[in-house]
């Protein structure tokens, strides 16, 4: 007697289908403003350390008081936004009431440099 197979189970279509990548950090998430700042640094770090970023030579943005493009506004507009957020946290940080600055900040201020 030879034995047979065991019979498959029909695979579900998730199953067939090629592996794709998450691309669940691409989308806008929905809620606070606070995450969707977040996301937009997030987003605006990627584009700057991407070869495209380089290809726009996004830190000339700063350096030209033509401001032309959505991108050249924002970029030109960060400086004055991490001082902002700077002196509205720093009372906190230094007088105890915050161990440290806030994930804003620090993405802020890495975005910046």
């Amino acid at each position: 007697m030879q034995s047979q197979p065991p019979e498959s189970k029909p695979k579900k279509e998730s199953e067939d289908s090629v592996e794709k990548k998450d691309h669940s950090s691409d989308q806008l998430p929905l809620g606070s403003g606070a995450a969707e700042r977040m996301w937009c640094l997030e987003k605006l770090r990627e584009l700057m350390c991407s070869p495209l970023g380089k290809l726009l030579d996004i830190p000339a943005f700063l350096q030209t008081d033509r401001v032309d493009s959505s991108l050249a506004n924002l970029v030109h507009s960060l400086p004055q936004a991490l001082l902002r957020q700077y002196e509205y946290e720093d009372p906190a940080v230094k007088g105890g009431k915050h161990l440290m600055h806030s994930p804003f900040f620090k993405a802020l201020g890495s975005t910046c440099l």
